[in-house]
């Protein structure tokens, strides 16, 4: 009895042991290693040669060779390795050189990275790490130009950098000296006031703006500045919005999964403007302002959304879109993002 005993007793001992080995080994090959993208972008163009860091932290020295693998699906597109040497106080900064396939008009794409660092003299797994992107075309209108025309966009522009990447995407349009020309039409059309525009400047612009939301055109202010009165408050003129949605960045992702949230450009330079409400006398004024780069929890809204009768809209966005333009593809989806959005009312009713 006493010799069963001791061989159960010895087969737990060697179950446990055959745990513990594996246990053991990783945290001899693995002490806290992290592999990741330095930026937090996942967008990208298709068709172009593209620079992304891999940073490598770790608690404590980590030499070894990190591999790399571009995949999509079962098809690898180029693999790499490098030696690296990462420290607690000097994290490991891997420049890798993506030759990323072209995209065809209206597809997007999404290949994996797929980074192994295995430490030098260690024995035991690899640290692995795999990041999903996503690849964009150049230009998002390039096969919608049909339902552009249907839109019969109009822009007011007097800084001009709207107006030259609407040419440059090939999006019909037409240039107004003035909003107030579409009061007679009777056709609803949607309105782009270019991006850096001061209602400091034009301060009967919203007043204008909100008369042509309540004769059912779609109107969007990109970036604006200055200061305006919110339609609906008490002593403000014109018509009063349906309803009115705030919103903060995370709004792109409802519009559009797939894109990633700012800040777009690698140094942070390009930041957002947000609409801050203050109440003056009976009025509620909206002074736009820009957030500080970096700021994490900024006040006030980048997203401003009227909803007026029938098919009326007016979209205030702080959202840089036409200043981080060649920063990837994230502004230009999100514009034609916006569009869609501003035409559906119209779409819905067959107009």
């Amino acid at each position: 009895m006493r010799g069963k005993q001791t061989k159960s007793y010895l087969s737990h001992g060697w179950g446990l042991l055959a745990i513990l080995l594996p246990l053991l080994t990783w945290a001899e090959a693995a002490p806290d290693i992290t592999l990741g993208l330095e930026n937090s972008s996942r967008t990208f163009f298709g068709g172009r040669h593209t620079a992304l860091n891999v940073v490598v932290t770790a608690e404590e020295e980590a030499d070894g060779v990190l591999t790399w693998e571009l995949a999509i699906g079962q098809r690898t597109i180029r693999r790499g390795e490098k030696r690296v040497v990462a420290t607690r106080a000097t994290p490991a900064v891997v420049e890798l050189t993506m030759p990323f396939p072209p995209v065809k008009p209206g597809v997007v794409i999404s290949p994996e990275l797929r980074l192994s660092l295995r430490r030098e003299g260690r024995t035991g797994p690899a640290v692995d790490s795999v990041e999903t992107l996503r690849l964009f075309p150049e230009n998002p209108f390039a096969d919608r130009r049909e339902g552009l025309e249907k839109n019969r966009l109009a822009l007011f522009d007097p800084t001009g950098k709207t107006e030259q990447i609407l040419r440059d995407s090939d999006v019909p349009y037409e240039y107004v000296r003035t909003p107030l020309v579409l009061e007679s039409d009777d056709k609803p059309r949607t309105l782009i006031v270019g991006s850096g525009l001061s209602f400091d400047d034009y301060p009967e612009l919203m007043t204008t703006l909100v008369r042509l939301a309540a004769l059912g055109h779609a109107v969007l202010c990109l970036r604006p500045a200055g200061r305006f009165t919110m339609p609906g408050s008490d002593g403000s003129e014109g018509a009063s919005p349906q309803d009115v949605r705030l919103a903060q960045s995370g709004i792109i992702s409802e519009l559009d999964k797939q894109l990633d949230l700012p800040p777009w450009d690698r140094q942070g330079s390009v930041v957002t403007t947000r609409c801050r409400f203050a109440a003056e006398r009976a009025l509620v004024v909206c002074h736009v302002e820009a957030e500080a780069a970096g700021a994490a929890g900024a006040a006030g809204w980048p997203w401003v959304n009227m909803r007026f009768q029938g098919t009326g809209r007016l979209l205030v966005s702080g959202l840089p879109i036409v200043e981080s333009w060649e920063s990837g593809p994230t502004p230009r989806f999100l514009f034609l993002r916006i569009l869609e959005l501003l035409a559906e009312p119209r779409q819905n009713k067959g107009d």
